[in-house]
């Protein structure tokens, strides 16, 4: 997946983890499969917050893509160029939460509440994803950056004079 350019395989990495990520919530809104629905966004939700739709929104999609873009970005950018990528990560990846309420729908999400409490939470919202997203995206790009650079170094070191 690594190219000249950087930044077209972080690109094409986050427009296929969007595909992904948009054609689960496709058919966990189908109701194709109810155990996967069930796993995600609990029947008893306004009840309680045990569920997994963080993970699978934010925290997995966050994880590969900061693996990804550390992993194309060593040879040739900063880290302070990955720092930026991957807050620019961080924000796509809140900003497509939307696409999935729409999808699923809102009501799934945040159970029955009342408008102002809907309007409240959807204000927070963004923020949130954004953080949940920044975090292990920062994390998994510095990480493998880092990992990489070592490898090199060591690689180097080994060699015959």
């Amino acid at each position: 997946m690594t190219s000249r350019h950087p930044g077209v395989s972080i690109i094409i990495a986050a427009i296929t983890v969007a595909a992904i990520e948009v054609g689960l919530h496709w058919l966990l809104s189908r109701g194709t499969f109810p155990t996967l629905s069930a796993i995600y966004l609990p029947s008893n939700y306004t009840r309680t917050r045990d569920d997994f739709a963080g993970v699978v929104d934010n925290l997995g999609p966050a994880a590969i893509l900061g693996l990804v873009s550390g992993w194309v970005a060593f040879p040739r950018w900063s880290l302070r160029k990955l720092t930026a990528a991957a807050i620019g990560i961080a924000i796509f990846l809140a900003a497509l939460e939307p696409a999935y309420w729409g999808i699923i729908g809102w009501h799934h999400y945040y159970g029955v509440q009342k408008p102002n409490g809907i309007r409240q939470t959807l204000a927070l919202f963004p923020l949130f994803d954004f953080f949940t997203a920044c975090i292990p995206c920062l994390l998994f790009a510095n990480m493998t950056y880092r990992g990489r650079r070592e490898l090199a170094s060591r690689k180097s070191m080994n060699l015959p004079k």
